[in-house]
């Protein structure tokens, strides 16, 4: 049987490649430890920013939703306000104008019942007056002679009944050739005076529609 002789390695040559070893473990773990670092640096970095991004985020967000919010809510009220201004400015306007035309009938119906009541008034004040002082009759028939052509005929003086008989006694005692006719169709006060085909009105109620006439002017300018 042949025996191959052994080498022992050299004691030098041994360290030397212990020594190698122990650098690539070395260069390893370092390698390995710079990647963690590198992986827990990234890993790190990433949750912080995350979370500033969010935090950051969720802060303008808010922030934005706010003032978003705020503006449409400002928004709304405005236009609700304004819509319920010019519903408000129009049931106003109309109230206002409901008023002023209840008003306007209401000075209206007062000033014709005013103008009514004067006429009333002054029609029984005139009765009275030509009833206790008939001569006063008289002198309106007389005015109005007057104011006609003058003929030689004598002039027709139409009266109603109650006048007729108060009148006809005057003319009498002072001998005026008036040819006196009852009409019953004239009211108390009324006279129509005829001569020569004229005719004019010798009555109180034209004068009387005059004044009622200028009275009503008056108030209405007021």
């Amino acid at each position: 049987m042949a025996y191959q002789r052994y080498k022992f390695p050299l004691l030098v040559q041994a360290e030397v490649n212990q020594e190698k070893s122990d650098d690539s473990l070395f260069e390893k773990d370092y390698q390995l430890s710079v990647d963690d670092g590198f992986q827990q640096g990234m890993e790190q970095g990433y949750q912080v920013g995350y979370e500033k991004g969010k935090a950051e985020g969720w802060s303008e967000g808010v922030s934005l939703g706010k003032e978003e919010g705020f503006q449409q809510a400002s928004s709304e009220v405005d236009n609700k306000m304004n819509k319920t201004y010019l519903e408000f400015s129009e049931t106003l306007d109309s109230i206002i104008s409901s008023m002023k035309k209840q008003q306007e009938i209401h000075a209206e119906t007062t000033k014709s019942e005013l103008i009514e009541l004067v006429r009333k008034v002054a029609r029984q004040v005139i009765r009275c007056e030509l009833t206790l002082m008939p001569a006063q009759m008289v002198g309106l028939i007389e005015e109005a002679i007057l104011t006609l052509p003058a003929s030689l005929e004598e002039p027709q003086v139409y009266l109603n009944s109650q006048d007729y008989n108060r009148i006809k006694t005057l003319i009498s005692e002072q001998n005026l050739r008036w040819q006196l006719i009852e009409d019953t169709d004239l009211k108390i006060g009324e006279c129509r005076v005829i001569l020569s085909g004229n005719e004019v009105d010798a009555g109180c109620e034209h004068r009387l529609d005059a004044c009622i006439t200028q009275l009503s002017s008056q108030l209405g300018s007021e």
